[in-house]
């Protein structure tokens, strides 16, 4: 798949690289911290010292990943360096990854590089798509990511049974490029007005428990919603700070990516299930992380 510079982008790559690296200036990223608001997104991701407990673990069919905060504030620092080394700063990305504990990595690697995630095709320009299959990439971004599917993979080898193997040309490697990167990156100044998550509108009043948001696409009102870090914050406040690992299995990536964020800012560990999960593999999860299921209406 080859792709051309779309019209809307009007950067170099020599402007992108030198951007990055001013980014990366230790002195300009403190100067920039101690002048901007505090970023209220930013306690609820993992960090490197949290190594003690699982933060995640994911089940699906034949897998089980477990991944403590150290390892995933590992992948969300080479995630950030990857994108801002690709796409400059505060990068706008679009994710087509279900569900899954690779969302959970890009957006994490996403928010800490300052930029927004986009869970669909909303219609408006993004500087990156990142996806498992060809065919969910979109064609205009400018920095297109194939992302493997197994766990263990170390690069993308081809959509299964597809007959070919090797990525498209152009296309990254959202593995083996990803891992050249530093396993530590300082956080992009966002204010708590940044945005940080474009989901449809109706996934939202789903999370929400209210039909609030059906309504305005009942009155013509667009259909996406963005939530800035202050709001996804906002969002994510569902769950008491006690209580036991959280289960969740959701067919929507915004609302099991919010239910990950959720158990995060209460301090528990995300049991997070594949959506096509036979109620068994549902069961067992639940038993061995002694998990209790999220409602979405309720908590747990």
């Amino acid at each position: 798949m080859a792709r051309s510079r779309p019209a809307w982008s009007q950067r170099s790559s020599g402007t992108r690289l030198a951007d990055a690296r001013l980014a990366r200036d230790p002195t300009v990223r403190l100067n920039a911290a101690m002048t901007a608001p505090a970023d209220p997104l930013l306690p609820l991701l993992p960090q490197a010292a949290d190594s003690f407990r699982p933060w995640l673990v994911w089940y699906a069919a034949g897998e089980r990943v477990e991944l403590t905060g150290h390892v995933l504030a590992m992948w969300a620092a080479k995630s950030a360096g990857f994108l801002e080394a690709e796409a400059g700063t505060a990068p706008r990305v679009r994710l087509a990854l279900g569900p899954s504990w690779r969302l959970v990595t890009w957006c994490l690697g996403t928010w800490l590089a300052g930029g927004s995630v986009v869970l669909g095709d909303d219609g408006a320009p993004a500087e990156v798509s990142v996806a498992f299959t060809p065919g969910d990439l979109d064609p205009v971004a400018e920095v297109q990511v194939l992302v493997p599917r197994a766990p263990l993979a170390v690069r993308w080898e081809g959509e299964e049974g597809s007959g070919s193997a090797g990525l498209p040309p152009l296309v990254l490697d959202g593995v083996a490029d990803v891992m050249t990167y530093a396993d530590s990156f300082p956080p992009a100044t966002a204010g708590p007005g940044h945005a940080a998550l474009t989901l449809p509108r109706h996934e939202l009043g789903a999370w929400r428990g209210s039909e609030a948001d059906k309504e305005h696409e009942a009155v013509g009102e667009p259909t996406w919603a963005t939530l800035s870090r202050q709001e996804t914050a906002h969002e994510a406040a569902r769950l008491p700070e006690e209580g036991p690992a959280v289960l969740i299995q959701e067919s929507a990536s915004a609302t099991a990516m919010l239910a990950v964020l959720a158990a995060w800012r209460a301090g528990r560990t995300a049991v997070l299930v594949a959506p096509d999960a036979e109620e068994s593999l549902v069961a067992t999860a639940a038993r061995q992380e002694r998990a209790a299921r999220m409602s979405l209406s309720a908590g747990c």
